[in-house]
């Protein structure tokens, strides 16, 4: 759980973008026509049980586009250099970086795999935030241990909990994260000649992938699993799983990485594709991941579009304070950012894309994977019943927080009763300029830079916008709030190599004036 605060930036452009989302059906897809229903069980169970189990599960052409892209180029060429089994009884392997798999600072990378005799697997990707030039916080080394969540979703059982995880039996691939680049990257980034950076996602990735393929060839099914920047890594890393199993259906649990970029921060949006080149791994059929403003989540269409054996869910907290920081929105901004294009997905794959969305700011909803419960579903058996072709419990789930004012516009937001622009300055001694609707009780309407509270009990007036020099501490720390390890290091600022910089802030303070006046009761 990490605190969280107001930040804001400008981002009109992305918000009035992702709201034509909702209005024009737009998608990999290109034609908005409806698509076959899930194919999953290839041994006689799920909900089409009786097909011809000898059909291709991805579609011939999509398949060749993938191997032609080289989605499977690092496929066998990791070379392991030491194996060690830890206390858990999982056996780390780690692999020589001379054969690609390498950590963001040069360190060595290593993965995890447990083997409890199943015949199904989980390959769990993990988090620990980002790194480009402009922001870089990210987790760069593998620890000794399996970090805690991936325990959660698939080890133990969690203590106090009156029933194991439902995949506490499961195979599982632990796949760490220390690239930098949501398992995605295949760059390096130089200075003087030398490489700083290096974001080896998909060689990594891959190194992990051979674990998975060398010890347990033949799975039922898979499950593709990944939290916070493992979350965002699902999203490219299905395309190489299918690869590696073609003939079994795969699952993906996408938490907290739903695939959102903010195209109006056009820096950071450039700066990831350079750094990390991750567009080289994508279709070019999927014309809309293409292009200046392009996001992840319209491959996710493409391939349920295309893969008759996959069904994908995302999981999220509506207003996650930490992709808040790592876009650059405000918590009520990524609201507008997330509904949009999920509910795309949803119109157009009902039976095989599926959301749990929980109001609030929080972030990751793995960390209570044996004890979250929604509409009666708790979260390991709503992803166990989305694997078993469970369409009972498998259910769309939306208790969002209370969001009627989502307007992206000022005129859109001062037309509706109930609804007050929220303004801020871009940069110190610059204009006031739009920057989000809220709703407000009656005693702040028609205050300027006034805002109801996170906890709706006050009204709070909006300072400038400050601009911290890199460096400089910002109420939520970049690291803590893009959910890196503290267990050995972070990467820090250094000079003339990568910078780490806050998110320009709004910062919130009472005012004995226009703001500070009791909020009305609600009858």
């Amino acid at each position: 759980m990490v605190a969280h605060g107001a930040v804001w930036e400008r981002s009109l452009c992305g918000l009035v973008a992702m709201a034509g989302f909702a209005i024009v059906p737009v998608g990999c897809s290109g034609n908005g026509r409806s698509h076959p229903g899930p194919r999953i069980a290839l041994d006689g169970g799920g909900p089409e049980a009786g097909r011809d189990a000898t059909a291709p599960l991805l579609d011939p052409a999509a398949r060749k586009e993938l191997e032609d892209l080289g989605v499977d180029r690092y496929a066998g060429k990791a070379v392991e250099s030491a194996t060690t089994t830890t206390p858990l009884g999982a056996v780390r392997v780690e692999f020589d970086p001379a054969s690609g798999p390498i950590c963001l600072d040069g360190d060595r990378y290593a993965a995890f795999y447990l083997d409890r005799g199943s015949n199904d697997l989980a390959i769990v990707l993990d988090g620990g935030g980002a790194c480009w030039t402009s922001l870089c916080s990210a987790t760069p080394v593998v620890t000794d241990e399996i970090y805690d969540t991936t325990k959660l979703l698939a080890f133990a059982e969690p203590a106090g909990t009156p029933a194991p995880a439902d995949f506490h039996d499961w195979n599982v691939v632990s796949v760490p994260y220390c690239d930098g680049s949501v398992f995605m990257g295949d760059g390096e980034v130089t200075f003087d000649g030398t490489p700083t950076r290096y974001h080896h996602g998909r060689r990594n990735l891959a190194a992990a992938l051979d674990l998975a393929v060398k010890h347990f060839p033949h799975p039922k099914r898979v499950l593709l699993a990944g939290f916070s920047a493992g979350g965002y890594g699902t999203i490219t890393a299905m395309l190489a799983v299918r690869l590696r199993f073609p003939d079994v259906e795969i699952s993906v649990f996408d938490d907290s990485g739903p695939g959102l970029f903010n195209p109006d921060a056009a820096t950071d949006m450039q700066q990831r594709k350079d750094e990390w080149k991750y567009e080289s791994v994508l279709p070019e059929s999927c014309t809309e991941c293409f292009g200046p403003n392009a996001e992840l989540w319209p491959l996710i269409g493409w391939m349920l579009q295309r893969d008759s054996g996959l069904r994908f869910s995302v999981a999220s907290y509506d207003q996650d304070s930490t992709i808040s920081i790592f876009l650059r929105v405000s918590p009520d901004q990524y609201a507008t950012f997330l509904q949009p294009p999920m509910q795309l997905l949803r119109d157009q794959q009902p039976d095989r894309f599926r959301r749990y969305f929980l109001p609030g700011r929080n972030h990751v909803l793995s960390g209570e994977w044996s004890t979250l419960t929604a509409d009666g579903k708790r979260l390991d058996s709503w992803v166990r019943a989305m694997t078993d072709g469970d369409d009972a419990v498998w259910q769309d789930i939306q208790a969002v927080s209370r969001y009627t004012c989502p307007y992206t516009d000022e005129a859109s937001c001062d037309a509706v009763p109930g609804c007050s622009v929220v303004r801020g300055r871009e940069r110190l001694g610059g204009p006031l300029e739009f920057v989000g609707c809220r709703e407000l009780p009656a005693t702040c309407e028609g205050a300027p830079r006034c805002a109801i509270s996170s906890d709706g009990s006050q009204c709070l007036q909006f300072d400038d916008l400050a601009s911290p020099t890199a460096g400089t501490s910002s109420p939520v720390s970049a690291s803590a709030a893009l959910g890196t390890r503290s267990s050995r290091r972070s990467r820090t600022a250094r000079s003339g190599r990568s910078r780490v910089t806050s998110p320009k802030r709004m910062r919130a303070s009472r005012t004995a004036d226009r703001c500070q006046r009791p909020r009305p009761q609600r009858t």
